[in-house]
């Protein structure tokens, strides 16, 4: 699957964490790590896979880059659940 169509997957899911009644915070947040989760696997020619390699170094990129742990690690959340 291309980046593109697993980037259309991410209405439908968020459609999912609503009916569980997660909060719109951690909707929005959970989303967003997995936009930049594809963003990034297309702009370093990584294969659309999760493995802990590869979520390692989506993680460190995001460090590198200046964000605080805590938001890195939110964004690492949200890529693991869509990933369930």
């Amino acid at each position: 699957m291309s980046s593109p169509d697993l980037a259309a997957l991410v209405p439908s899911w968020e459609l999912a964490l609503r009916a569980e009644r997660k909060a719109p915070l951690t909707i929005k947040v959970y989303a967003q790590g997995v936009r930049q989760y594809l963003r990034w696997c297309s702009d370093n020619d990584r294969p659309l896979v999760l493995d802990r390699h590869q979520l390692a170094g989506f993680v460190d990129s995001l460090l590198t880059a200046g964000l605080q742990a805590a938001t890195a690690r939110s964004r690492q959340l949200g890529v693991r659940r869509f990933s369930a």
